[in-house]
């Protein structure tokens, strides 16, 4: 008995899982491995300076639910830790989210859990796996044929935000755990689905992986030694992509700017962390996009053809000339057009600016970003602001010919994405005299026979 508890301190120490004091929910559903982890964590908690409370979720899958909710909350009660059973249709969450039942049953618990450490204030969850369930979880994605940094399995501390999820229990082999229940002459519950051959865990436990331990006896010692080979491997990458995303990392109008060439020259594990930190800082999320996504996002970025993007639901990467953005859907193009008052104040609200007209003698520009000056003789009113359209040309300013805006934003590297956002300052006859942020028309500028100007500035509403 003691053996457990002091294997499940070394744990809790190597790996940082607790630093003393925390209210710690521990996921308990009755079986062998949680009410281990139980007893092991209310061994410690004096020690530890530990709050437990008990979480048990009401899967409503079989008969024998209501008495394993039961037996949690006495086995909780005995010890004086106190619990919470909360009951979910699995079921249902399957069907609607077209989910496994093993799927639907882990996300059912694993919201309950975050939920009742939120409402109690628990920064941190534990769960039972074990150094089995290590070892299964390997063999299973290796069978799989998984790209290497699944073989990692699962962590002692998982990452992300509070409440984060420990894993004290990674270290013990089950047989170690059963022989700890059995000397404590404590009892627990048996789960008959854990024997279903048709779940592949369960095949993994059952048939597969004693067929290679009675092949060659150190199997799961081997699978075991990878899984911690390549979380050593993806730990070094995952520091070193650190570094790399917080010296290349901007922030720019869109998202997150990252420059083109450096992020090519990065090795393809680091350059696919590096895009998977910069999705997280906008999406707010830790996995924010699938594999195959970020598989797609990577192609783009190898290619670096401007203007490609890939989109997700909550975020999209768009390939410019020099460097790459991440950031947020699209914005709808603005169709809204507005009158210019001049001189006065016009807020373009679609575009998410304001614009100040001022009539002045003949002056000298500011040199302020956002600024237009336009002769005013040389522009017919009135003025609107519009977003540009297929088929609008202008002569740009020091341009002795007209140019269409398209290809003007194209020579003046104007990522695709940006185009619709720009707005353009079009005069009584639709034509273009100011493209904003840009350029103006070569055909209203100051010249030496100027008499007044019209000095116009944009700024962020």
């Amino acid at each position: 008995m003691v053996h457990l508890v002091e294997q499940v301190r070394e744990t809790i120490a190597r790996e940082h899982l607790l630093a003393g004091g925390e209210t710690v929910v521990v996921g308990v559903s009755g079986g062998a491995d949680s009410t281990a982890l139980l007893h092991a964590l209310h061994a410690l908690s004096a020690s530890l300076a530990l709050r437990l409370h008990v979480a048990h979720l009401h899967h409503g899958l079989r008969a024998a639910a209501e008495e394993d909710a039961r037996f949690v909350a006495q086995a909780a009660g005995r010890l004086g830790v106190p619990c919470t059973v909360e009951r979910a249709d699995v079921a249902g969450v399957a069907r609607a989210g077209k989910h496994s039942l093993e799927e639907a049953g882990r996300l059912a618990r694993y919201g309950f859990f975050g939920r009742l450490a939120g409402s109690i204030g628990a920064g941190v969850i534990a769960v039972a796996h074990t150094r089995d369930d290590q070892i299964e979880t390997v063999f299973m994605r290796l069978a799989q044929g998984a790209p290497w940094e699944l073989l990692v399995g699962m962590r002692p501390r998982r990452a992300g935000p509070p409440p984060v999820v420990i894993r004290p229990l990674l270290d013990a082999p089950r047989a170690a755990i059963r022989a700890f229940l059995e000397g404590g002459g404590l009892r627990w519950r048996e789960d008959p689905t854990n024997l279903d051959l048709a779940l592949p865990r369960n095949h993994a436990r059952h048939v597969d992986l004693p067929a290679l331990r009675a092949a060659h006896v150190e199997w799961p010692r081997v699978l075991w030694d990878l899984g911690a080979c390549a979380r050593r491997c993806a730990d070094l990458l995952d520091r070193l992509s650190a570094s790399a995303y917080g010296h290349l990392r901007s922030r720019g109008d869109g998202g997150i700017v990252l420059p083109l060439e450096a992020l090519q020259a990065l090795a393809p594990p680091m350059r696919r962390r590096v895009l998977r930190q910069a999705a997280s800082e906008v999406t707010g999320t830790s996995r924010p996009f699938a594999r195959v996504l970020e598989n797609r996002m990577l192609q783009a970025v190898a290619a670096g053809r401007p203007g490609a993007e890939v989109a997700g639901e909550h975020a999209v990467l768009r390939v410019g000339y020099s460097a790459v953005e991440l950031g947020p859907p699209d914005p709808p193009r603005p169709h809204a057009e507005y009158r210019l008052d001049v001189p006065g104040e016009t807020r373009a609200e679609s575009f998410g600016v304001i614009f100040t007209a001022h009539l002045e003698p003949r002056a000298e520009p500011s040199g302020e970003a956002g600024e237009a000056m336009l002769d005013a003789e040389r522009v017919e009113s009135p003025l609107r602001i519009r977003s540009w359209r297929p088929g609008d040309v202008f002569r740009p300013l020091g341009l002795a010919g007209k140019k269409k805006v398209q290809d003007f934003f194209v020579d003046a590297k104007v990522p695709r994405w940006r185009r619709g956002q720009i707005p353009l300052v079009v005069d009584a006859r639709d034509e273009v005299v100011w493209v904003v942020g840009q350029r103006i028309a070569e055909t209203c500028r100051v010249g030496a026979g100027t008499k007044r100007v019209l000095r116009l500035r944009v700024r962020s509403a």
